[in-house]
């Protein structure tokens, strides 16, 4: 359970990936475990500084087959085929020798032994007429003793879980109970597109007193770093739980209080919540831990954080504060001891390693590769420290980072030590590789930038962005924008204005004074480019520009493949076809389909032009993608518009019917058509189109008609993402209008309708109204010119 192996499959699309994802050896396996979960995207709680301990075992098998049941020992198939019964096993081990045995309907049937070894399998048939399999019973025994069995099922036996149900708006939902779960489901498994922060609004709203939804939206805000704005909701969920009972049977909003109240600064008040929290036994070991960070004298902070250890002995950060506290008392043997126990529960925990290089003298090269070189682990290993108020132990971890040129390194050092000088190394460092995202990052950028940290103003930016406080960002990064040398702080800027403020113009200016800056950047530019095609700028404009930076076009697979569709559009297919063959492409998961479309539509209008053998070949190749595409087809790619071009085209009328008769495959299942794996509307107009061809001129209408009355239908539509949707069809850099998408896609659903039945006045009336709205919509250029 929760285990899987998943390949891309062996049609031409999963053998493309194959080439791309293997090096030598393929084919491309995917090996997906899990623990506490039911399956890959699963995701369980885990508390503050609770362990979770778990065993998985890789073992080799072959010659079983579908595996029925399997130990350490022996894995074990049994296959029912008609009348036979094939038995299959194998060991992984030198096991000897094994008993197997097959019982029927409780008689043996066979036995035998059986010698398993690594470097064989083994297999028997046999014949068993009228076999129900759910009286059969396959045993491995050694030694007398059972070792692995497997009794099948009958088919259906287990109860097929019911599908998942998208939520329901916050104003649709009836109870503040639910509520609350729809809110922490939404966080639990982190919903890409769904925010829980509706939710919880909504249930405070019909009951601003609601424990859970207090307590629950606390939380929210306070891991989005907007702690100060958290504490009102905790005491809000205190003050309803201590109605009646002063020492509540929940003390958990006592322990977030705490932590919101340490993090701005109240330093008394948080040390009284969690106080109050070790009342209930499941924050003890938590809020004792933090009542010892929180203590002055060392003697106060050992006894608090020995009653952490007691609730929650695996504890590693009380394990590291209970290290130094001895360490600093004087009491280096006790250290020692403590800390060589916690490396017997963790050889990896870097603090016990540590605290014992400090205690001993020795250790410091084993210790030195135990943090591989990364600074990231240096600054996580200070924050054990920082959290208890050690600044100046913090500030010798911080010392033995290897790599200086990390901002965050310097900010740290900074706020540890108050040291001017690390605040100019900090601000001169390399930008490049510097993503902060810890909790903790805020507190520490806020320090820099309240001294002049310009360089710190960009980075907190970024990560007030990352938690949804765009307005708090768009302060920032204005503030530092002109005083920093930095192209992003004027990209960053644009994806506020056009996504948030929806000002147009402030974003296409922000985004061009971005690249101004740094005319090398090939993404600022495939980006800008993004943005001229979302404003509807117009093709000339766009491939002017790029043909004025055309060094640029094939550093990124996604700018080059948008060059050549411009080509395209702009009718240049040769031009466009000689640029796809001379270019290998690595295409990306989410990406695919692209760079297909445009090789067939470059060798489709090749063929427009070409005499008819010549334009018979182009056709024929381009249902075929040659390796450099870098994608195979998938398997329901029908070809419906090529083969239809070919039926026009062939002279022998039994291959014309064919080439009709395969221009005619497909569903005709009209819809929004979002993935590139959806039928496309204009593949089911040249289905339409060979059927009328084929003689069944009532279906081919009566499909046209359906178009025109899908399009008048839906064209007032409001479109939001799909609650299921787990990617977006194209990587949005700036927020698309899907309900102005809709209005397109319909106008060209009737104008291929309109097209159909042979109104081309009003096909084109449609065609005319899409255009005006997307006026490089490839396939109405390609149908409609």
């Amino acid at each position: 359970p929760g285990k899987k192996q998943w390949t891309w499959g062996n049609g031409d699309f999963g053998r493309a990936w194959d080439r791309n994802l293997t090096d030598e050896n393929g084919p491309y396996i995917e090996l997906m475990t899990g623990m506490f979960t039911d399956n890959q995207p699963d995701f369980t709680y885990l508390k503050p500084y609770e362990e979770k301990t778990f065993k998985q075992y890789f073992m080799p098998y072959k010659g079983v087959g579908a595996i029925k049941n399997a130990s350490l020992d022996i894995a074990m198939g049994l296959d029912i085929e008609a009348d036979k019964a094939y038995i299959r096993a194998y060991s992984p081990l030198e096991l000897g020798e094994v008993t197997l045995s097959l019982l029927y309907d409780g008689t043996e049937v066979y036995t035998e032994k059986v010698r398993l070894t690594p470097d064989m399998s083994f297999e028997k048939e046999l014949l068993i007429p009228d076999i129900d399999k759910t009286q059969l019973k396959l045993s491995a025994l050694k030694d007398g003793r059972e070792i692995l069995c497997y009794v099948p099922e009958k088919d259906g036996a287990c109860d097929v879980p019911s599908p998942a149900q998208a939520l329901s708006a916050p104003k649709e939902i009836p109870t503040n109970e639910k509520l609350f779960l729809a809110a922490t489901h939404l966080e639990q498994y982190r919903h890409a597109t769904y925010s829980p922060e509706p939710y919880y609004l909504e249930g405070l709203k019909r009951d601003g007193a609601d424990i859970r939804l207090n307590n629950g939206y606390g939380k929210y805000l306070y891991n989005k770093g907007r702690f100060s704005e958290s504490i009102p909701y905790f005491e809000a969920a205190i003050k309803s739980s201590t109605w009646k009972n002063p020492n509540p049977y929940d003390c958990e909003p006592y322990y977030n209080l705490g932590l919101a109240q340490k993090a701005v600064g109240e330093r008394d008040k948080a040390f009284d919540a969690f106080y109050k929290a070790v009342w209930d036994g499941n924050q003890q070991d938590k809020a004792f831990y933090q009542l010892a960070c929180l203590s002055e004298d060392n003697d106060t902070a050992l006894s608090f954080v020995e009653k952490s250890l007691v609730k929650g002995a695996h504890n590693m950060q009380a394990r590291t504060l209970k290290t130094a506290l001895l360490r600093l008392a004087g009491q280096y043997d006790k250290a020692i001891a403590f800390a060589n126990e916690t490396r017997r529960i963790d050889a990896l925990d870097h603090a016990s390693s540590y605290e014992l290089m400090l205690l001993t003298g020795e250790g410091a090269k084993d210790f030195k590769a135990l943090m591989r070189g990364d600074n990231h682990n240096y600054i996580e290993l200070a924050l054990s420290y920082m959290n208890a108020y050690m600044c100046d132990e913090a500030l010798k971890v911080l010392a033995l980072a290897p790599n200086d040129d990390d901002p965050m390194l310097h900010y740290y050092r900074f706020m540890c030590g108050g040291d001017f000088g690390e605040l100019e190394k900090a601000e001169l460092s390399s930008s490049l590789y510097c993503f902060p995202n810890r909790l903790y990052d805020i507190a520490v950028l806020e320090n820099a930038v309240n001294a002049g940290g310009n360089y710190a103003a960009y980075y907190l930016g970024c990560l007030y962005y990352d938690r949804g406080l765009w307005e708090r960002s768009k302060e920032l990064w204005e503030k530092c924008a002109d005083k920093i040398s930095l192209p992003t702080v004027y990209r960053n800027l644009s994806l506020v204005y056009y996504n948030k403020l929806h000002d147009k113009d402030m974003a296409v200016c922000a985004l061009k004074k971005a690249f101004s800056m740094d005319k090398t950047d090939a993404r600022v530019f495939f980006e800008l480019d993004q943005l001229y095609k979302t404003l509807n700028y117009p093709l000339d404009m766009r491939l002017d520009n790029m043909n004025a930076n055309s060094g640029l076009l094939e550093k990124r697979d996604d700018l080059y493949t948008e060059y050549i569709t411009l080509l395209n559009l702009n009718g240049e297919y040769e031009n466009a076809y000689k640029r796809i063959m001379s270019h290998n492409f690595h295409p990306w998961e989410g990406g695919e389909g692209k760079i297909p479309a445009q090789y067939r539509i470059s060798l489709m209008n090749m063929a427009k032009k070409a005499d008819r053998e010549t334009a018979i070949g182009y056709l024929e190749q381009a249902l075929y993608y040659p390796h450099n595409l870098g994608e195979g087809k998938l398997i329901g790619n029908t070809d419906n518009d090529i083969y239809c071009m070919l039926g026009n085209l062939y002279d022998d009328d039994k291959k014309k019917e064919e080439a009709y008769r395969l221009a005619s495959r497909g569903g005709f299942d009209l819809s929004s058509a979002m993935y590139y794996n959806d039928l496309p509307p204009q593949m089911m107009y040249y289905a339409a189109k060979a059927i009328y061809e084929l003689g069944e001129r009532d279906e081919a209408n009566r499909r046209f008609e359906a178009f025109i009355e899908y399009a008048k239908e839906h064209i007032g539509d409001t479109v939001s993402i799909d609650y299921f949707a787990v990617s977006l069809p194209d990587f949005l850099i700036f927020e698309g209008d899907l309900t102005k998408n809709n209005k397109i896609h319909c106008n060209f659903m009737a104008a291929l309708g309109y097209l159909g039945l042979g109104d081309t006045e009003n096909a084109r009336k449609y065609a005319d109204e899409a255009l005006k709205l997307n006026c490089t919509h490839q396939q109405i250029k390609e149908i409609f010119g």
